[in-house]
């Protein structure tokens, strides 16, 4: 049976509300603007899901996986049969591969793991913490300790955003780069950054 965009995505989504404490968007836009994940959950990583449906091309895929690889840390790409014996050469090799099978219009369709993503090699704290807003960023600078102590409080408030994540970048260590990222999937759970840092996640 032929499946579209809409019939992987009511399974995929079906299977993700499944897990504990799992927050799922979709049509999520990176912040360099060159792709949107068809779906994003964040649970204990920032995952990214592209979907190939049997009826979609195939033309944009490279771009995209560049694009999702700078952005989330792992990825997932989900197909139905058409895609599925293809995938293994589609997609890099730490990318996770699902794909969804219906017998018949009248099965709700089966997901199957043919692959588990592994962490992504290639992500960059600098796309994650774009996530964040240039306000919520500049609290985190002022409120987590050892961050551009140099500067005031008034001096940070007045950066542009691009020069405070790359400065992150440049200066913080991977423990504090850890906790930026954490940051971020909570954000994602709809929690605010003054919230988290008043119980105690940037500790």
């Amino acid at each position: 049976m032929i499946l579209d965009d809409k019939q992987i995505r009511k399974i995929l989504i079906k299977r993700l509300t499944t897990y504990n404490n799992c927050v799922i968007h979709e049509e999520v836009t990176v912040p360099c603007g060159k792709a949107r994940a068809d779906v994003v959950a964040s649970n204990g990583h920032l995952i990214g899901y592209e979907i190939k449906s049997d009826v979609d091309s195939l033309y944009r895929l490279p771009s995209q996986i560049e694009e999702y690889d700078k952005a989330f840390e792992q990825n997932y790409i989900v197909v139905g049969e058409r895609f599925q014996n293809k995938a293994f050469d589609l997609v890099p090799n730490y990318w996770g591969i699902i794909v969804i099978k219906v017998k018949d219009e009248y099965s709700e369709g089966e997901l199957f793991f043919a692959r588990k993503a592994k962490l992504n090699p290639k992500q960059n704290f600098r796309e994650l913490v774009d996530f964040l807003s240039s306000n919520e960023i500049k609290y985190l600078v002022k409120e987590t300790k050892g961050i551009y102590e140099d500067f005031t409080r008034t001096q940070i408030q007045g950066m542009v955003k691009w020069r405070l994540v790359q400065e992150l970048e440049e200066t913080l260590s991977k423990k504090k780069q850890l906790i930026f990222k954490k940051v971020v999937r909570e954000v994602f759970k709809g929690k605010s950054v003054k919230d988290i840092y008043k119980n105690g996640l940037l500790l």
